[in-house]
């Protein structure tokens, strides 16, 4: 009796994480271009070819908190997320100004690993 608990209990875990990785997410006017073509060649990309409204935004350095190589980066609406190569993730307004950092990396309470990936929750 014991064991067909055990195995009911199995088959309902591995059949959610089958479901689970079904991507449901749309996603509209995403446009993307592959710049690793142009890596390592004296080329002069416009933006503007590519996109009509194109807005530069410098992000505010701090001494205490300057990002590594940039690993990934994620805008909403209000905030700008940049998950750099020492899994720290910087969290700008969206006009670049600095508010804050998640850097607990370690294995204690309260710390992390690594950062793989993130989400914006809206």
């Amino acid at each position: 009796m014991r064991l067909n608990q055990i195995e009911y209990c199995i088959v309902i875990v591995i059949t959610l994480s089958i479901s689970a990785c079904k991507n449901n997410t749309k996603q509209e006017n995403i446009k993307s271009i592959d710049l690793s073509v142009y890596f390592n060649r004296d080329v002069k990309l416009n933006l503007s070819d590519y996109f009509e409204n194109v807005t530069y935004i410098i992000p505010e350095f701090r001494s205490d908190a300057i990002p590594g190589n940039y690993q990934k980066v994620k805008i909403s609406n209000n905030k700008i997320l940049i998950l750099d190569n020492f899994d720290r993730l910087f969290v700008y307004e969206n006009n670049g100004k600095f508010c804050g950092i998640v850097s607990k990396k370690g294995r204690g309470p309260g710390e992390y690993k690594q950062i793989f990936d993130f989400i914006l929750i809206r």
